[in-house]
């Protein structure tokens, strides 16, 4: 299998049964505010920029490094900042203590091209706070190491 999908097929139902949080891959191209009630709370995950970090001698790539995003999405009371901030720690939580320990790279099967090392979380953006709102999301920046065979 690939590294995308090694790591894809790996991180997500983990994610998801750590935090009970809902995928939202198939809810594509929505906005946020179009989610239905239902998909809160909710995940994605966004794939950034690969960077190869070791190569053989004949300049075939063999390790490096994939950047992601995971964006939560919740729900919250209007107008409630306190319950918004009490809500937003809570999943900050779930999402440091699944980077500490919760995520398991793959085993590496026959016919595997690749091996996912690891992840780590690099940063959460801070929030965005608005009293009027009633969903809000995170953006936790993490990356993926791996080794190609």
């Amino acid at each position: 299998m690939t590294r995308e999908l090694l790591f894809n097929n790996s991180f997500e139902p983990q994610l998801a049964a750590f935090t009970t949080w809902k995928s939202l891959v198939a809810v594509q191209g929505a906005m946020p505010s179009t989610f239905a009630p239902s998909d809160h709370p909710g995940f994605e995950i966004i794939p950034g920029e690969a960077k190869y970090t070791a190569f053989d001698s004949f300049g075939h790539p063999t390790n490096g490094v994939q950047a992601f995003t995971v964006r939560m999405h919740f729900a919250h009371a209007q107008l409630s900042i306190a319950a918004m901030r009490a809500t937003r720690a809570a999943d900050v939580s779930l999402v440091e203590e699944f980077f500490s320990g919760g995520y398991v790279p793959p085993a590496v099967l026959p016919g595997d091209t690749a091996r996912i090392d690891g992840a780590q979380l690099l940063k959460i953006d801070p929030p965005l706070l608005s009293k009027t709102a009633t969903r809000s999301s995170i953006a936790a920046q993490a990356e993926y190491s791996f080794t190609l065979f």
